[in-house]
């Protein structure tokens, strides 16, 4: 099975873990922080209960004031994936393929960023 390829402008940033990693993404300064962070929830048992496994992936950018100091806010992006121990892999494997063919779509930043719109009939 392939893994993700991580792409070559990403630098890790060696916080890293067996459920975290986070990697610098190209144009990342003190200043401006821009990572992408990777969690992992894995399968465990609490007297035969079982949670769900889970996935989660964020970004984060900052960005400069007018006068170049750091802005309070930042903008950020969390994806979390979730499914229920046991369930048919290959339908929520199905729900990631989904997630990227909706963040694929050429229009869809413009709509989100410059319009504020969102999907409507």
């Amino acid at each position: 099975m392939a893994d993700f390829a991580v792409p070559g402008t990403w630098t890790f940033d060696g916080s890293a873990n067996a459920n975290q990693s986070q990697y610098r993404v190209s144009g990342h300064t003190a200043m401006e922080p821009y990572v992408v962070q990777f969690s992992r929830k894995p399968l465990t048992s609490n007297n035969g209960v079982f949670s769900k496994p889970a996935v989660r992936v964020r970004i984060y950018r900052g960005y400069l004031d007018a006068a170049g100091k750091p802005m309070a806010q930042k903008c950020d992006a969390d994806i979390n994936i979730s499914w229920p121990a046991g369930s048919d892999a290959t339908k929520n494997k199905a729900v990631v393929t989904l997630i990227g063919t909706i963040f694929a779509d050429v229009n869809l930043a413009s709509d989100l960023i410059d319009d504020l719109d969102i999907p409507l009939q």
